[in-house]
C-alpha cells in the first residue's frame, strides 16, 4: 500500500469527523430559542455562545472516546507485538523498533528513568541527621512556589 493512499486515508477520516461535527452544530443550531425579551444583539450573543459551548461539549466527548480507544490500541500493538514472540516493553532512555514492513515502521520510545522525591520522607530523613524541625521548616518555606491550578472547562446541560 503506498504511503500516499496512507495518508489521504488518515486525511479523510479526520475530515469526516470535522464535516459530522460541523453538520451536528448546525443542526442543533437551528433548535435554538432565543432568550425572552432579548434584543437581536442579545439572541446574537446567545446563539453564538450555545454554538461554542455545544462544540465544546461534543469536542469533549469525541476526546474522551478517542484517548480510550488509542490507549486500547496501544495495548493491542503490544499483544500483537508479544504473539509475534518480541518483548514490547521499551528501554529507558532509546527508541527500539519492534516492527517494520513496507508500510509501516513500529518504534517505541520511552524517556529516561527519573526519580521522585516524597517531602514527608525528605523531612524525617532530615530529622534523622539531625536536622531541627525549624530549619526543615525554615527552608520548606523558602523553597515553596505557588503553582497554578489547572483549569477545567465545565459544561453541562440544563436545558428540559
Amino acid at each position: 500500500m503506498p504511503n500516499r493512499t496512507i495518508q489521504m486515508a488518515l486525511i479523510d477520516s479526520v475530515n469526516t469527523i470535522v464535516e459530522f461535527n460541523y453538520e451536528k452544530l448546525e443542526e442543533l443550531k437551528q433548535q435554538f430559542i432565543p432568550p425572552n425579551g432579548a434584543s437581536n444583539a442579545e439572541a446574537e450573543a446567545a446563539c453564538e455562545m450555545s454554538g461554542r459551548l455545544m462544540r465544546h461539549e461534543l469536542l469533549i466527548e469525541q476526546s474522551a472516546y478517542i484517548k480510550k480507544a488509542v490507549e486500547n490500541s496501544k495495548k493491542g500493538l503490544d499483544d500483537a507485538i508479544r504473539d509475534m514472540g518480541n518483548d514490547p516493553e521499551g528501554v529507558p532512555g532509546t527508541t527500539v523498533e519492534l516492527y517494520s514492513d513496507k508500510n509501516f515502521k513500529f518504534c517505541k520510545k520511552q524517556n529516561a528513568t527519573g526519580t521522585t522525591m516524597s517531602n514527608t520522607e525528605f523531612q524525617n530523613q532530615l530529622s534523622r541527621l539531625g536536622v531541627s524541625q525549624e530549619t526543615i521548616k525554615d527552608a520548606i518555606r523558602n523553597a515553596t512556589k505557588e503553582k497554578r491550578g489547572n483549569i477545567y472547562y465545565e459544561i453541562t446541560t440544563t436545558g428540559e
